[in-house]
């Protein structure tokens, strides 16, 4: 491990600078891709997305993928959102070990459909629906016991009336465990680094992001568990945000989970509850249902079910 250290400094440092330095603010008025800030997965959405430390198996692929080195046998997982206005997510994943505790992989496919509106101020135009996609492919590489990679390739494509466009991006993640139990955890990540879409004659950006997160996951007493983590967001182009996040388990299949995250642009332009979400999830065998609620202020609530298949 020691010979790997200034090599796991360098990334951290690489990433840490993205965060900090890169500015919130690049003039990208138009940002394409926008689902893709939607937290799939119910775990994930009651933990407001404060993930990058806590991430196993299938749910790493959109948060943290270098957690796919150290998964142990296969996961598979399917989410239903309700979102708002009608419009509904679909998300589901799979992630493999290829060696055991070396190396592993996943698939993801995202569906997000909105029902028919008007693109216009004109009450005469006809309503047009919309249907954006996503495919993402990933792998993950131990580079020592403790700390490992991870990257992820991602197929866009968006659909608005009779236009469509494609676009191409991919994240780089790293995850570190601080002790030999893992209770403490730092993770970070580049996200939505692509091509952009072209609409017609408009050309969109993604929104790229890089983050930045610390968790600690221990037993504070018998049957009961507890998980924290505070991540830390740049969306370049938009905003700088952060999340704290909890899970507390009982009884070792029963899940409870809270989050407050602030700093979120579009949450501070909702007037009512916004920025808190929560959640809970119940263990059943290999069988893991969760559920979580998502405020958007005025806007309403969203709601989320995951049924995941656990190693």
């Amino acid at each position: 491990m020691k010979r790997r250290m200034p090599l796991c400094a360098g990334a951290f440092a690489a990433f840490l600078f993205a965060l900090f330095f890169l500015p919130a603010q690049t003039g990208a008025d138009n940002l394409s891709g926008d689902f893709l800030t939607i937290e799939p997965g119910a775990k994930a959405a009651g933990m407001g997305g404060s993930l990058l430390a806590a991430a196993t198996g299938a749910d790493s692929l959109p948060w943290n993928p270098a957690a796919l080195a150290d998964l142990w046998g296969s996961e598979f997982s399917l989410m239903h959102l309700i979102w708002l206005s009608g419009a509904s997510y679909e998300h589901a994943s799979f992630a493999s070990q290829i060696t055991e505790d070396e190396n592993g992989f996943g698939f993801s496919a995202d569906y997000l459909w909105m029902p028919a509106f008007n693109s216009t101020f004109d009450a005469q135009t006809v309503p047009v629906s919309a249907q954006n996609m996503a495919f993402t492919a990933a792998y993950a590489q131990k580079l020592s016991e403790g700390w490992g990679l991870g990257f992820a390739g991602k197929f866009l494509r968006y659909k608005l009336a009779d236009y469509s466009s494609s676009g191409a991006a991919f994240d780089a993640a790293t995850r570190l465990k601080l002790d030999e139990e893992g209770s403490i955890i730092l993770g970070a990540s580049l996200n939505n680094i692509g091509t952009g879409m072209k609409f017609i004659t408009e050309k969109e950006g993604f929104p790229a992001n890089a983050k930045f997160g610390a968790g600690y996951f221990g037993e504070i007493g018998e049957d009961l568990g507890l998980s924290v983590e505070v991540d830390f967001t740049n969306v370049f182009g938009e905003a700088f945000y952060y999340g704290f996040g909890g899970e507390l388990k009982l009884a070792g299949s029963i899940f409870f989970r809270a989050v407050y995250k602030s700093g979120w642009s579009a949450a501070s332009q909702i007037s009512g509850i916004s920025g808190l979400s929560g959640g809970l999830g119940v263990l059943l065998g290999r069988w893991r249902l969760d559920y979580a609620v998502v405020p958007y202020g005025e806007l309403g609530l969203t709601h989320y079910v995951s049924l995941t298949h656990v190693s």
